[in-house]
């Protein structure tokens, strides 16, 4: 089989035009995808921000209830009758599973379940 000009020429463009069509599509499929990359990372960043801002905020907002509670005129007495009198209902109001009141020496006293653990 034989080529005549007109074929070998045409043959010519078609390779270079699959060339050049390949060579876009890779660049550009390099591209967007380096794109979508760099986007993901920034919203997971982003993401991790906003959540560690909330996680904080939550535990902040506990410890100053806590604070709140150890502060009371009852809990200080460090006499655990009185003690457990007074946050007992605290315990249920706040959704705790329980509380433990803890001595210098690092004897833990439970509110609701009346056992000694350190």
């Amino acid at each position: 089989m034989r080529f005549d000009l007109s074929k070998k020429i045409a043959l010519s463009v078609a390779i270079l035009i699959i060339i050049v069509a390949s060579g876009l599509g890779i660049s550009s499929f390099k591209l967007s995808s380096d794109s979508l990359t760099l986007q993901a990372e920034k919203s997971l960043v982003d993401t991790t921000d906003i959540n560690s801002i909330r996680v904080k905020d939550a535990v902040t907002s506990r410890l100053n209830l806590l604070l709140e509670l150890a502060n009371r005129a009852r809990t200080q007495t460090m006499d655990i009758n009185i003690q457990r009198e007074s946050l007992e209902k605290d315990v249920e109001r706040l959704g705790y599973l329980d509380l433990a009141v803890v001595t210098p020496d690092g004897t833990a006293t439970y509110i609701l379940v009346k056992i000694l653990q350190i």
